[in-house]
């Protein structure tokens, strides 16, 4: 009976063992998923940062353009539409 409960002891102190260093893989992974987020975080910043700057530029041209096309239409009606 003894070499039962000895048995089943050394069986529970493997159990725990692989138990842990199972734990441990698993700590490893998640770390460098982690790492992987942070990374995909840093450069979907920087993205929406440069979209954000894009949107801007194409703000101020379409002003731009518009200005310049109003003045345009102004002089076209200046030049030829004269009553």
């Amino acid at each position: 009976m003894a070499e039962n409960h000895d048995e089943i002891l050394r069986a529970i102190g493997r159990l725990e063992g692989a138990m842990t260093e199972g734990f441990k893989a698993i700590h490893a992974r998640q770390d460098v998923a982690n790492g992987k987020l942070i990374k995909h975080d840093e450069k979907i910043d920087e993205l929406e940062s440069y979209r954000d700057q894009l949107k801007g530029r194409v703000a101020v041209i379409a002003g731009g353009v518009g200005f310049v096309g109003s003045l345009v239409v102004v002089w076209f009606k200046d030049r030829f539409l004269k009553s």
